[in-house]
């Protein structure tokens, strides 16, 4: 395949890894972006500076030009897809799984713990949230049924992926901040909730950019398609913490306390940065690993070491001191709550299998 790609975006954690996808079926890319920073690329590229947010700005910045193929991942998209309609036969945009009923209030401030419960492995054709709950969603579904509609109309051929949690180096939330400081400054304990044993969808980066080559590679089985998109093995919070400390050299003491002693949000590290929450928040991958035959181009371990570095480099020189005193209280808090009330709670349960297991053949009962 080759053709003139335009990837709008491209200088964040996916940005590098779609160049390569597209530069390796043939394309020539040109990347447009607003030009505030830069990413290291393994390919000499065009980058196209201006801003993706506005009808005017999208005008100006894209006349005179067509491509074969257009790549959304950054920008306002429900803009940018009205703005590309006579600029390409073909679209790849990127959305999110908060558009999925219960799944994260992107205006809350502590949008992990907000909403929930919601389906475990959650396919594309889940509910989408409920008009009114948050208004950022709102905009996402309205989006991205914007882009259902224009394919429908046949502006272009529209294919569109829905990114859970995106890890690894050149993120702009960083990598694991809150894992990364509690490592970087020593701490013993890790505070989970519920034993840490919620769900949450990731995705490496470089998975995340395969995704949409592979989209772009098939054309017509892609057509007209909604994807979730996820490594091929998925994490609990605390084995993903313990994933993070492994590859770091650090040997953290897990303390579990019940989400009801918690305040919603008030310690970040509990949601394992942009994690589960309370709630499991797992999709199904199976629609796009059958339709075109995903799999996994890096593995989460490999991914999470070649991270580590650049996750330690964005930590902010300050210690989260006030999140550590108030693990510390939390910590001796749930201490004496287990000492005064432990014997009571933990009196073993008896387990009797539900089969007769005879010791002779005269204990059998016969017709």
């Amino acid at each position: 395949m080759s053709g003139k790609a335009l990837l709008v975006g491209g200088t964040a954690a996916t940005g590098p890894y779609i160049v390569d996808e597209l530069v390796a079926q043939g394309f020539d890319v040109t990347v447009y972006h607003r030009g505030t920073h830069e990413v290291p690329m393994q390919h000499d590229v065009r980058h196209l500076h201006g801003d993706p947010h506005f009808a005017e700005s999208i005008e100006r910045d894209l006349a005179g030009q067509t491509w074969d193929l257009a790549v959304v991942t950054y920008g306002r998209t429900r803009i940018l897809e009205e703005q590309l309609r006579d600029r390409t036969d073909r679209l790849i945009t990127v959305g999110g799984t908060p558009v999925l009923k219960g799944w994260h209030h992107l205006r809350n401030e502590h949008f992990a713990q907000a909403g929930g419960p919601v389906g475990v492995l959650a396919t594309e054709t889940y509910p989408y949230e409920q008009n009114g709950v948050d208004r950022l969603v709102d905009k996402m579904i309205e989006t991205e049924q914007q882009l259902i509609d224009a394919h429908d109309k046949g502006y272009y051929s529209l294919t569109h992926l829905r990114y859970p949690v995106v890890y690894g180096k050149y993120n702009v939330l960083g990598f694991e901040p809150a894992v990364l400081a509690r490592i970087r400054d020593a701490r013993p304990v890790f505070v989970t909730i519920d034993g840490g044993q919620q769900l949450a969808t990731r995705i490496a980066a470089p998975n995340a950019a395969h995704a949409i080559g592979l989209a772009a590679r098939q054309p017509e089985a892609a057509s007209g398609q909604i994807y979730n998109v996820g490594d091929d093995e998925q994490f609990t919070l605390r084995q993903w913490v313990e994933l993070v400390a492994s590859h770091a050299g650090h040997d953290f003491r897990f303390v579990d306390v019940p989400s009801d002693l918690v305040v919603t949000g008030a310690l970040p590290a509990m949601d394992g940065a942009r994690g589960a929450g309370r709630f499991h928040r797992l999709t199904s991958t199976a629609k796009i690993k059958t339709q075109l035959g995903y799999e996994d181009v890096v593995s989460p371990s490999e991914w999470v070491a070649e991270s580590l570095a650049w996750g330690f480099e964005q930590l902010p020189p300050e210690s989260p001191v006030d999140e550590y005193r108030l693990e510390d209280e939390l910590i001796a808090t749930w201490s004496l709550i287990l000492q005064e009330q432990g014997p009571a709670l933990s009196s073993a349960a008896r387990f009797r299998h539900p089969y007769d297991h005879p010791a002779s053949p005269s204990e059998g009962q016969t017709l």
